[in-house]
């Protein structure tokens, strides 16, 4: 999630949720972009995609930061409208999503405005939507609320970290601390408060969890970190930041079977790029001038045989970072071809 405007009680330049746009070295680039098609596009500016899940069926759930509302949309049929989901009265928005078990998700919901780009701090909750009653119907999934997280700022992204136990871990890149939260009992605390998810802008956005290695994002430190962890979620070595100076700024990611991550790089960035294991970070798709990907915010892989090798996209529409200074459009959710094997 990503924006450029402050939040008044902390006086912050920008968001990453957020976005600045920072003058950096751009990363090596590709002459072999990935080939992007869109699924679909909201037809209206402002419309804020911000996060999104892949169920077992290949449907996507997708998160929008301008209503409190979660959607499904059909990856198999372009151009198709989202249908609702579910909705969460009393929010202004919805931000990360995670599956916490088969069929059973946590979302992050929040009072930030993109209409007026303020932020109402101690607003956000965690809340569980039961996939399982979703019939096709708007409306028919099954929600309850996990719990309110009164100190938190701004949460944002949203992971795995124990299926077994159903907890979640929940960036809150106002504070710049990382929650664990059992989706089950209804309680939470910080497991991880350090340097390297903290910023003058809010710092940990995007998160994953893979083989007892925590991974994240600092938009406004534009950094890619990683970290051990032990089960609880807690560190168990030293904070090790893998890719640091880029441009624009980074949002959320998506991990692929290697262990390679491909990033939503907004800001005005527009585009995803890939960060090796290594530390190498090239261009996947798009670029600064295109509005093949507007304003990324996040980005998961297909769960079907058939879109194992796809990388779904969420936008803004460049609300945080015009293209050519310029150009909005509406959020959508594209679709790029990433070959991993």
């Amino acid at each position: 999630m990503e924006t450029m405007f402050p939040l008044p009680t902390l006086l912050l330049p920008c968001l990453s949720i957020l976005s600045c746009i920072i003058a950096t070295p751009i990363p090596t680039p590709s002459t072999n972009l990935a080939n992007t098609r869109d699924i679909y596009q909201f037809p209206n500016k402002g419309t804020w995609v911000e996060n999104l899940a892949v169920r077992f069926n290949g449907q996507i759930i997708i998160t929008r930061l301008d209503v409190p509302q979660i959607f499904q949309v059909n990856p198999f049929t372009p151009g198709q409208p989202p249908t609702l989901i579910a909705e969460f009265p009393g929010y202004l928005g919805t931000i990360g999503i995670a599956e916490v078990s088969p069929e059973i998700f946590a979302v992050a919901v929040g009072n930030y405005s993109v209409a007026t780009r303020s932020n109402t701090p101690k607003s956000y909750a965690v809340w569980k939507v039961d996939m399982r009653s979703f019939n096709g119907q708007p409306g028919s999934a099954k929600t309850s609320k996990i719990t309110d997280i009164p100190e938190a700022i701004l949460l944002n992204g949203v992971t795995l970290l124990d299926g077994w136990d159903a907890t979640v871990l929940v960036a809150d890149s106002g504070l710049g601390v990382v929650y664990r939260v059992d989706t089950k009992a209804g309680t939470y605390e910080i497991v991880q408060d350090d340097a390297t998810m903290k910023a003058t802008g809010l710092g940990v956005n995007g998160l994953r969890v893979r083989n007892g290695n925590f991974f994240f994002t600092n938009g406004g430190k534009n950094t890619f970190t990683k970290v051990p962890i032990n089960r609880d979620g807690t560190a168990a070595g030293a904070y090790q930041t893998i890719v640091t100076n880029t441009v624009g700024s980074f949002d959320d990611f998506a991990l692929d079977i290697l262990g390679d991550a491909f990033a939503a790089q907004g800001g005005g960035g527009n585009q995803i790029v890939k960060i090796s294991r290594g530390g190498v970070e090239t261009e996947v798709a798009g670029n600064i001038n295109s509005t093949a990907i507007a304003g990324p915010t996040s980005a998961r892989f297909g769960r079907t045989l058939r879109d194992l090798t796809t990388l779904y996209v969420t936008t803004n529409g460049g609300l945080t970072g015009p293209v050519d200074g310029t150009i909005v459009e509406g959020g959508k959710i594209v679709a790029v071809d990433v070959p991993i094997l």
